[in-house]
């Protein structure tokens, strides 16, 4: 008999007859009789391909060669295969993310008899995390846990760490953090990384940077790969300051920024809308010789184009041409959106066939940001086209599409045409979000028909989906431009009373309404439920409260809010002297001084009289006193150009 026993690659062959020790026996760290393991001499080539298989988690590969290895076990009438072998198959699972398929040959290893050991959960552990299937991984640790294998190492911690890290779940991974803790194991960077990660992935810098600070503290020395995670954790924050000063940090302490660090910079300064900045990041990336990738392209070109800045969207594609990259169809989806951002409806259909041309299928988003140029230029025929263009293109809607037509219908006034789109859109099976009702309710508003605004708000309503800001300011607006201010107040008060927090347009929208119906009181009563609220008047807001008196001829109340524009340093614009010279006007001949007072005001503010002001000064003052006003000003403009 011969025994081979090989170690990494390296052989010993000593005398028998059949069995030879598998390639595995020592290398996984197999005990007792596992280090014995007979395997038949024709077996061996088979053994070294389902452990290749397994190490690049080739599943099908890996399954022809176990299955063979059970066949030929069953004809020899053996015991069934060691439990190593089991576990290769196993790690082929782990490797290829398939926590079902693991679990799955658990379950038929176990018919045999064999008992699993700490590598056969570990393999578990690190299928389901790597599905991102986090309670089952913990399921799989505490029936490790509960066995008569020696309890959980550092190695099935950090896989739990790991797997929360993927999941995005940082409480969880701060949870396994402080177990392995509470079992006396330490912690190593790629265990810190992990948190790291975990907190990158929900978005919290805050967080990532107190486990920064703890490694440090507790001398472990960040690599590469934990400061790449903290600037990905800014990135992801949008924060690119933040992103930039770790990237520096990184740099004095002498480890050179990696493509993933690069990237992630990138990334944040394009979430933050700064493509100059992400520009800057990719050509500092390539001159310390990390070639850019089409993604990192991608990111400049998106972020430009996010800006509507085509100029720089295009110029950023032909260097990505330069750079011998082959665009894909994220690249023309955002030289699309840069020119749909501009209404450029020409352009934004050039690059769709400029995409064809490069033998690139146009996606939804593709098509979508067509759509949208059209929905800015107000051309909803167009947009009606383009979506029956995809359609004939094999290219399915979604909602994103649908909304985009509806919102060229409502732009262009038509709430007919947005209602049979948003129509057509639920007979497609496709569910309305709050877009697509808001376009509706709004194109409804501008029409000035409030009764079928109020019926798509209710339906909207009945179908669960709470309206935001935008859907009660729009219906707000309307009500109160119609003069009906209890039912824009008892909107408003519904927008106070749920989880929307209404801010200053939204007040603004149902304080118009009161000024046009003169309600001082009510007026006032908002106002001050808008401070209380802890939002700021604007101009806007006082020139409502300045034309409500208007309404009333309360000119002590104007010169009230004059002064409290003064006080919150907003200077009052030719609507709010209007207001206030139609308050005197209301009252003449009592306010007649008052409007002149004003008038003079106006004139040394620096605020030019527009014909509409000039028109209630004649209504205060009569016809001569404004002439002979006019004529002061005039006079007073000659001398102040004279002096400059």
């Amino acid at each position: 008999m011969q025994v081979l026993t090989r170690r990494f690659g390296r052989a010993t062959v000593v005398d028998s007859h059949l069995p030879i020790v598998s390639p595995f026996a020592t290398g996984f760290g197999e005990r007792g009789l596992d280090r014995q393991l007979p395997v038949h001499r024709e077996d061996y080539p088979l053994l070294d391909q389902l452990n290749a298989h397994a190490e690049v988690g080739d599943l099908s590969s890996a399954c022809h060669a176990f299955r063979e290895l059970q066949a030929r076990d069953a004809t020899r009438c053996g015991g069934g295969l060691h439990r190593l072998v089991w576990n290769t198959m196993l790690k082929a699972h782990a490797n290829a993310g398939d926590g079902a398929g693991a679990a799955n040959v658990f379950r038929e290893m176990r018919k045999y008899s064999l008992q699993p050991n700490r590598q056969t959960f570990g393999k578990l552990m690190e299928a389901s995390a790597k599905e991102g299937r986090v309670f089952e991984a913990e399921s799989w640790f505490q029936q490790l846990a509960n066995s008569e294998v020696a309890g959980p190492r550092a190695v099935q911690y950090h896989i739990m760490v790991d797997a929360c890290a993927k999941y995005g779940d940082a409480e969880r991974a701060t949870f396994w953090v402080e177990k392995m803790v509470a079992a006396d194991l330490s912690l190593d960077v790629s265990c810190y990384t992990a948190v790291i990660n975990a907190c990158a992935k929900a978005g919290s810098p805050e967080l990532a940077l107190q486990w920064f600070n703890k490694m440090v503290a507790l001398c472990v020395k960040p690599n590469s790969i934990t400061y790449s995670a903290l600037i990905d954790c800014f990135s992801k924050a949008g924060n690119a300051a933040g992103a930039a000063h770790w990237q520096e940090q990184m740099q004095q302490e002498g480890m050179n920024p990696t493509e993933m660090s690069f990237s992630a910079s990138i990334s944040a300064f394009a979430r933050a809308g700064d493509g100059h900045g992400a520009a800057a990041e990719l050509e500092r990336m390539a001159e310390q010789g990390h070639p850019p990738n089409l993604v990192c392209y991608n990111t400049v070109i998106s972020a430009f184009a996010r800006s509507a800045d085509s100029i720089h969207s295009e110029s950023w594609y032909r260097r990505l041409l330069q750079a011998s990259l082959r665009p894909d169809v994220v690249t023309f989806t955002a030289l699309i959106d840069s020119c749909a951002k501009r209404g450029d409806v020409e352009q934004a259909t050039r690059w769709l066939e400029t995409m064809k041309t490069e033998s690139l299928s146009p996606e939804v988003a593709s098509y979508t940001a067509v759509i949208d140029s059209c929905a800015k230029r107000r051309d909803a025929q167009q947009a009606a086209f383009w979506l029956g263009e995809m359609v004939r293109n094999k290219v399915t809607p979604d909602t994103i599409t649908y909304n985009s037509v509806i919102n060229s219908c409502a732009r262009s006034g038509n709430s007919a045409q947005a209602t049979d789109w948003l129509e057509r859109m639920e007979s497609e099976l496709l569910v309305p979000d709050k877009v697509s009702f808001t376009a509706v309710i709004d194109s409804c508003v501008k029409e000035g028909n409030l009764q079928r605004a109020q019926s798509w708000f209710e339906r909207m309503l009945s179908a669960n989906i709470l309206p935001d800001l935008i859907a009660f300011t729009a219906i707000i607006s309307g009500f109160a431009r119609k003069g009906d201010v209890v039912r824009a107040s008892a909107l408003l008060e519904t927008a106070s009373q749920g989880s929307l927090s209404p801010d200053v347009v939204c007040y603004n929208a149902l304080l118009d309404g009161c000024a046009r119906r003169g309600a001082d009181g009510l007026a006032e009563t908002w106002l001050a439920r808008m401070k209380a609220a802890g939002l700021r008047p604007n101009l806007v807001t006082y020139n409502a409260m300045l034309k409500t008196c208007s309404k009333t001829g309360d000119v002590a109340a104007v010169k009230r809010w004059l002064k409290t524009l003064s006080s919150e340093c907003l200077k009052p614009d030719v609507i709010s002297w209007n207001s206030a010279i139609a308050a005197c006007a209301a009252t003449r001949p009592q306010g007649s001084a008052d409007a002149e007072c004003m008038f003079r005001s106006l004139v040394a503010s620096g605020v030019e009289p527009d014909g509409i002001l000039l028109t209630t000064l004649t209504r205060a003052v009569g016809p001569l006193r404004r002439r002979l006003l006019c004529e002061e000003l005039e006079h007073m403009w000659s001398n102040r150009a004279k002096k400059k």
